[in-house]
């Protein structure tokens, strides 16, 4: 599952640098093969004994539950329920939900206890850390463990037992924490809902267990708020979806829309990671380097100044206090932003000044979500992180501490990871603009809605509405005359007519050509 990570908080994972009138390099030329677009990623399939390790755990499955559950916290009798994608086969979390004797709320979101499984120094533990994160790339998962846990034995599907690790909390009406646990648990889903379903339910209020789930709504609405309220930044969403038919060629390729469902889900996982990192950081006290951090560092302050240089040809500003960009003055920008043409265009130009998240042992808290603490307990299956986040939380729930040699190690492993983690969004990414491309060379003289999203000295880039699809219109074919590039204002200007493409500015293009294998669309303007 790609709940948080593919979400705009986390600003490691967003598009990546465009186009804003920065000289390249080199003009493009569109019919000059290039390298191959997909950076190298893991194989799909895994060594023998990595596959013989996973099958002898699903050979006992039935054993270890019963087991198991006379050592675990029992939330099976509790309402739980997941809440995943149509086409998700990884249920890596769950949420469980009861009302206490004194009137709170008891909420708690269980996620797949993969530790118990992946021991350290295992053939399965040495494969995961190589890997570090399994890949998603259009039509095809390249996955960190084999399926046979994955996609069956730790996957939290409805009507089976299965092993948690679970953080519990008890909250009243206003989302305030007066109690919290955590520990292992055994669950039994009880539901597994769509996004679309729920989503239905809560704008409806009909449905199967649509009391709880307005009730879990209204309690995510409240995380958000205390969240925003302190200094957290929300950047617009711009993921994409395709339909492919039975040989992966793309069918349809839409903007996917984040509903309020996805919220609920995604406010508590964030409640989970932060309150981990919180319960790590009180046990370690004055102590660095003893548990796995997810962070994220303030802005560049020289990016934020071009950044300020930038909005202007766009009719946005932002405010400076004291000399520096402040996340309040960055909320008021993005919110000035919301709903209009250019909104995609300044969150991404808003980002780029951000710092990368990361993983480390050292603690500076995360700019972008505003916590002191943070960090990736939500999503074992497919990151290697939070794997020894389980672990390093097992430690400190037995009251035991990491010696120097597992830091050390540890330390190695999430760097690894940070670095398999930008290998395979880079793969994601290439291999969304490979289907685009592929998309629209069936489209071919088909008249489309586009943005301008990128102006240099050779041309227009433009994005697609619909479909997010960026293309180039060359500068030779803007217009019966000469174009002239100016940074200041990111635009080309027309010598004779003083005709202006800005940035932002909205245009109606003609698929012209593609080059599927390289990922390359060009446009042609039509009439504007």
């Amino acid at each position: 599952m790609s709940k948080i990570d593919n979400l705009c908080y986390d600003v490691s994972l967003m598009p990546p640098q465009h186009r804003y009138g920065h000289r390249p390099a080199k003009k493009p030329d569109l019919l000059k093969p290039e390298k191959p677009v997909l950076p190298p990623v893991p194989k799909p399939n895994f060594p023998a004994e990595v596959d013989a390790e996973a099958k002898r755990w699903a050979e006992t499955a039935e054993v270890i539950f019963v087991e198991e559950a006379t050592k675990r916290r029992d939330f099976r009798p509790l309402l739980t329920l997941t809440i995943d994608p149509l086409r998700a086969q990884d249920f890596d979390d769950a949420i469980s939900f009861q009302i206490l004797p004194n009137g709170h709320y008891e909420v708690g979101v269980h996620i797949a206890d993969v530790s118990f499984y992946v021991r350290e120094n295992s053939a399965l533990d040495t494969e995961a850390a190589n890997r570090g994160t399994s890949v998603y790339i259009v039509g095809k998962t390249i996955p960190m463990l084999p399926e046979i846990l994955s996609n069956n034995l730790c996957s939290l599907m409805p009507d089976q037992d299965r092993l948690s690790f679970s953080a519990v909390f008890e909250m009243d009406e206003d989302a305030k924490i007066h109690n919290e646990w955590f520990g292992r648990g055994i669950i039994r889903s009880k539901r597994l809902f769509t996004y679309e379903e729920v989503e239905r339910i809560l704008q409806s209020g009909q449905g199967e267990h649509a009391t709880e789930l307005k009730t879990i709504d209204n309690l995510a609405i409240k995380l958000d708020q205390q969240k925003i309220a302190k200094g957290a930044l929300t950047f617009s969403d711009r993921e994409v979806e395709f339909t492919l038919d039975a040989e992966g060629k793309p069918l349809n390729v839409i903007k996917k829309q984040f509903t309020r469902s996805h919220k609920l889900v995604e406010d508590f996982m964030l409640l989970a990671n932060r309150q981990v990192a919180e319960f790590a950081s009180k046990f370690n006290k004055n102590q660095a380097g003893h548990f796995v951090y997810r962070i994220h560092d303030q802005p560049d302050p020289e990016k934020l100044l071009s950044l300020i240089d930038f909005l202007k040809p766009l009719g946005y500003e932002l405010a400076l206090e004291n000399k520096k960009v402040t996340t309040t003055s960055l909320k008021k920008l993005l919110a000035a932003a919301k709903n209009t043409p250019e909104e995609n265009i300044v969150s991404r130009a808003t980002i780029q000044t951000m710092a990368k998240a990361i993983y480390s042992l050292d603690n500076i808290g995360h700019y972008g979500l505003a916590f002191p603490h943070y960090t990736h307990f939500t999503s074992p299956i497919r990151r290697y992180p939070d794997l020894l986040v389980h672990r390093l939380l097992t430690l400190y729930l037995d009251g035991r501490r990491p010696s120097v040699e597992e830091l050390e190690n540890y330390g190695k492993s999430v760097i690894h990871s940070t670095t398999m983690e930008r290998v395979a969004m880079e793969a994601e990414r290439a291999s969304i603009k490979l289907k685009q491309a592929e998309f629209f060379s069936a489209k071919i003289g088909e008249i489309r809605k586009g943005i301008i999203s990128g102006v240099t000295d050779f041309g227009l880039f433009i994005e697609d509405v619909e479909t997010g699809a960026e293309g180039l219109v060359h500068i030779s074919k803007i217009g019966n005359e000469r174009f002239e590039f100016q940074p200041k204002t990111f635009s080309l200007v027309g010598e004779r007519t003083k005709t202006r493409y800005r940035l932002g500015d909205e245009l109606t293009v003609k698929v012209k050509k593609t080059i599927p294998e390289r990922g390359l669309i060009d446009w042609e303007l039509v009439n504007n």
